[in-house]
């Protein structure tokens, strides 16, 4: 989702709209769930990446 966003590529929509979904399901278990996920995550997009993972999905909840 951040690369595809990065890269100014709609895609991302797409997964932020999955990751809305698991975090409803999950409430505050999504959180902590990426959390674990972190040492995986960070090789791929980064510390600012993942912190940007929030915003990302905030900005795609007020776009509907």
């Amino acid at each position: 989702m951040y690369l595809l966003e990065k890269i100014g590529a709609n895609e991302w929509r797409k997964t932020a709209r999955l990751m809305v979904v698991l975090k409803g399901q999950l409430g505050e278990d999504f959180y902590q769930i990426l959390e674990q996920k972190r040492s995986g995550i960070l090789p791929v997009i980064g510390v600012d990446g993942y912190d940007y993972i929030p915003e990302l999905l905030v900005k795609y909840q007020q776009s509907l």
